[in-house]
């Protein structure tokens, strides 16, 4: 719970409702983030924007594709997390401005994606910073006409800015008393370099399309007049302007210094501009054809056509991806675990890893790591340290010295943690399939072999041999994993029906309340299962079965208590669901 509690929970409970294990969460997970973005997008395009449905049933397309190619997907999950819910509250924020309800769901929303990656929350409040600008001069104009400042666009940008950022440094700082800071991994400017050139050259599509969105946008958009008021399509165009002016100015300022990650702006660039953009430009371009041959047909085989030419660069990205968990080490960690879950509880232990490593290069030990941390009892695992080099530097209680510059940036963090804790004399693992050469001095210099593939360097001996872990549970299949993803989407729908119905105005577009409720229902399930957890649930088993049923809950009675009050009011003749919750 100390550092970016919001995926953990999430995978928490999804797991427990669908009895995956944590690796079989996540490789589901990253098939669902996707479709969870896109119809954020949806949503606010349909809300904001005031597009048709077709237009929201191509931009929703569109944006699926278009995410796959980018790092979110499959690798920065609790990024992705983020900016789905980020995406998600820019839409109650339109019904907001337009003089509806919508403030304290966007507050919501963007506090739950505070809770799944606040560095990026960060990254999101200067887009709404740059929004506030570019508002300013038409909420003067309303303040001047009667409006009350905090009614006006910037006013609503402000409160709901400030409030979130407020509420998200109270609960990093004083609640969770987590580091601010939340980067892993020391900056690699070899890496950075890298991933940017090929990012560009697969996003080339939506990344034009994105840089272009604040001129082309108002174009290609015609809005219904019920849909969006001409207040609510303004700030839309305003948040789509910021979001393109910030993530374009962090891509030049990465590509330049190589401090931050350009390929991370890269992806938030396209998710929103770029999906906006290319999903208007198909729309408009296939109902164009179908009005020049006559066969409305026409316009989805030409969408279809150009999602499919739009998703080569993501099969190519997933498909050449490789594999960087050996379910060889999965299973020797795991069967470690048996050792460590036998000690003392709280008792450090350390784990030695090798330089070498192997996949992803000089990230080899980045990934032993995170292998080696997934093998231990869900307990045991913040009691796990790693040392990465030589035993007899181990013992000797110094530092292996890395091969490159590269490779001392990477692991400096392991060395600083693990420092302070040799003079202790911890207990010490290798593992033969994340240090096979290590292994092998080890075990020549004496190291007793306690279980397949796990030597103990040193620490007290287990009282018999222990028996080697099973293979790990293969992740799901593609099909299976469609099935249990359009699953997950479901019960993340569910959490979220009556929250959403109580964020909406009365009578809302049914598009924006299907595209809406699985991104609200994240949000909800993310701050239930944070309160449950510091009231002392744990986030498994019954515990997180318990905390899904009381969100579900709560929001269908408060949904039904606020849809009889709305009645009520327009039965006796007052404005039905303006009121701003």
């Amino acid at each position: 719970m100390a550092a970016r509690p919001g995926y953990p929970l999430l995978s928490a409970i999804v797991g427990a409702l669908t009895g995956l294990s944590q690796l079989g969460v996540t490789s589901v997970l990253s098939l669902v983030l996707a479709p969870l973005m896109a119809l954020g997008v949806g949503a606010f395009a349909r809300a904001g924007l005031g597009t048709d449905r077709w237009t929201w049933v191509v931009t929703v397309a569109t944006a699926g594709v278009i995410v796959g190619p980018t790092h979110l997907t499959g690798e920065n999950l609790s990024n992705a997390l983020n900016i789905a819910l980020e995406i998600g509250a820019l839409t109650p924020l339109a019904f907001a401005v337009g003089g509806g309800r919508g403030v304290l769901a966007c507050g919501a929303l963007l506090v739950a994606s505070g809770m799944a990656h606040w560095d990026f929350l960060a990254l999101f409040e200067a887009v709404l910073a740059v929004a506030f600008v570019l508002a300013l001069p038409s909420s003067r104009r309303d303040s001047a006409a009667g409006v009350p400042p905090l009614r006006t666009e910037a006013g609503l940008i402000g409160v709901s800015a400030v409030v979130a950022g407020a509420i998200v440094a109270t609960l990093v700082g004083a609640v969770l008393r987590a580091p601010f800071k939340t980067i892993e991994i020391g900056n690699d400017r070899v890496l950075f370099r890298r991933k940017l050139r090929t990012d560009v050259a697969r996003l080339v599509v939506p990344e034009t399309a994105a840089l272009l969105a604040p001129a082309v946008l108002p174009a290609l958009t015609t809005p219904g007049a019920r849909l969006a008021s001409a207040r609510q399509r303004r700030f839309a165009l305003h948040a789509v302007s910021a979001w393109t002016y910030v993530m374009a100015a962090g891509i030049v300022l990465g590509a330049l210094t190589l401090v931050v990650p350009p390929a991370r702006f890269l992806a938030h660039l396209v998710v929103l501009p770029g999906a906006l953009a290319v999903g208007a430009l198909l729309a408009r371009g296939g109902s164009w054809l179908a009005g020049r041959t006559r066969v409305r047909a026409t316009a989805g085989v030409l969408v279809v056509v150009a999602l499919a030419a739009l998703a080569v660069p993501a099969v190519l990205r997933w498909y050449r991806y490789p594999v960087l968990m050996d379910p060889r080490a999965l299973q020797q960690a795991e069967t470690a675990g048996r050792y460590v879950d036998g000690l003392p509880p709280h008792q450090a232990v350390v784990f030695l890893v090798g330089y070498e490593g192997g996949k992803p290069g000089v990230y080899g030990p980045v990934m032993s790591e995170r292998t080696i941390r997934i093998g231990m009892p869900a307990a045991r695992a913040v009691d796990v340290h790693l040392f990465v080099g030589a035993p007899a530097d181990l013992l000797a209680g110094r530092r292996t010295p890395p091969p490159d510059a590269r490779a001392a940036q990477a692991t400096g963090q392991y060395w600083e943690d693990v420092r302070a804790l040799l003079p202790a004399h911890p207990p010490v693992l290798v593992l033969e399939a994340t240090a096979p050469m290590e292994f092998a001095q080890a075990v020549g210099e004496g190291a007793p072999v306690i279980g397949p593939g796990v030597a103990l360097l040193r620490g007290p001996a287990p009282p018999s041999p222990l028996p080697s872990a099973p293979l790990p549970r293969e992740v799901p299949s593609l099909w299976a994993g469609r099935v249990l993803g359009l699953a997950v989407l479901l019960l993340l729908a569910v959490a979220g029906m009556g929250w959403t119905a109580l964020a909406l105005p009365a009578r809302s577009d049914p598009a924006v309340f299907v595209s809406l409720t699985p991104v609200v229902g994240t949000g909800a399930l993310i701050l239930g299962g944070l309160a449950a957890s510091l009231l002392g649930v744990r986030p498994s088993g019954p515990g997180a079965v318990a905390t899904y049923a009381v969100v579900v809950a709560a929001g269908a009675v408060l949904g039904l208590v606020d849809r009889a009050r709305r009645r009520r009011r327009e039965h006796r003749g007052g404005p039905g669901g303006s009121s701003q919750t």
